[in-house]
């Protein structure tokens, strides 16, 4: 049974055993569950000589899936826990918490769409004085500016900061080509 949106579930965050996602996903759907296990795809080279690369799919969410039930309806726990890949179920004191329905719903909108990698690092642009940069971690983050300095691990860029232009030192993995 195919998972898209659906507004009169009430969704819960179940944790599976690791690695064992898109089993748990399969497994529920099988047996007549309403499950989804976001996904993303990446391309990935099979063999380290292979040139040519293929898209892999890879939880978007590492040890978790999400169930679906009817709301009003009485989730059947013992049911879905005889399943040994489904270890429990994502709550607060003793109760299953349900996931509000827009917080869903940006989910499955994020697991349908690409996801840029803002900390990957892409080994054919390295980091030089004068380049633009953005500054994707710390106290910082989402600050365009420039890099004027590279001593080691650390940076230097350029921000105005309390109504002055001040040079200020951060880590390069903080920090991305523009």
């Amino acid at each position: 049974m195919a998972v898209g949106w659906r507004g009169d579930l009430q969704w819960f965050c179940l944790r599976v055993a690791q690695q064992k996602e898109q089993i748990a996903e399969r497994l529920l759907r099988e047996n007549g569950y309403h499950a989804f296990c976001p996904t993303e795809i990446k391309w990935k080279r099979r063999h380290r000589r292979m040139m040519r690369r293929e898209p892999v799919t890879y939880p978007l969410l590492i040890r978790y899936i999400f169930l679906g039930w009817p709301q009003g309806q009485a989730v059947p726990w013992l049911e879905i826990f005889r399943f040994r890949v489904v270890l429990s179920v994502v709550g607060q004191s003793g109760q299953p918490l349900a996931i509000p329905a827009a917080q869903m719903q940006r989910v499955f909108v994020a697991s349908q769409e690409p996801i840029a990698y803002k900390r990957s690092v892409n080994p054919h642009r390295s980091l030089r004085v004068g380049d633009n940069v953005e500054v994707i971690g710390g106290g910082f983050a989402g600050h365009m500016t420039q890099l004027t300095e590279v001593r080691g691990k650390t940076g230097r860029i350029i921000l105005e900061l309390l109504g002055a232009v001040r040079e200020i030192e951060v880590p390069l993995e903080y920090l991305e080509v523009a």
